[in-house]
């Protein structure tokens, strides 16, 4: 049985929230589960990242079509957008004005309820 990057710590995450861990006294070598956990969740790592004075681009979610074109504007094009709920190693889009954010934005949210969209470093 193998298990890749992902798959690990999305185990070590869960044995963790079930107490597991704790249980059988087994101590996770390297970085803290916490921490995984910070890296994983987009509203976590920009707190933690504010919270030390690090830079990072802009985001908004949306659940909406003109949610989106809004946040758009705020954010500025290009921005960069995906499904709320996937994997960094999922695939992304750039819209670069507001008739590809509308065509994306069906295309993107199909099977999700939100839409995550950042200002994109793209030029």
């Amino acid at each position: 049985l193998s298990f890749d990057e992902q798959a690990a710590l999305d185990c070590a995450i869960e044995l963790h929230q079930l107490g597991i861990l704790k249980t059988y006294s087994f101590n996770v070598l390297g970085t803290l589960i916490e921490s995984i956990q910070i890296a994983k969740d987009r509203f976590l790592f920009t707190q933690k990242m504010a919270s030390i004075g690090e830079k990072f681009l802009p985001y908004e979610i949306v659940n909406f079509i003109d949610e989106a074109l809004i946040s758009a504007e705020r954010l500025g094009y290009p921005v960069l957008v995906r499904d709320a709920s996937a994997r960094d190693n999922l695939p992304s889009s750039f819209a670069d004005k507001p008739e590809k954010l509308k065509s994306l934005f069906t295309s993107v949210l199909s099977g999700s309820s939100q839409l995550f969209m950042n200002k994109s470093v793209k030029g």
